[in-house]
């Protein structure tokens, strides 16, 4: 059944996808994310917290 799916929603998808290679500017459909977060962390035991 997921051909049965795909195959009609194709051509919607590749026109979504060649709208999102035509405009630079738009950043919505893949937003870069960069952790920002602690890179390690020292493991504190379960007693210990």
């Amino acid at each position: 059944f997921t051909v049965l799916f795909a195959i009609p929603r194709m051509s919607g998808w590749l026109a979504h996808w060649h709208e999102l290679l035509d405009d630079k500017d738009q950043k919505i459909s893949r937003p870069r994310q960069w952790y920002t977060g602690v890179d390690e962390r020292q493991y504190v035991a379960l007693g210990d917290r």
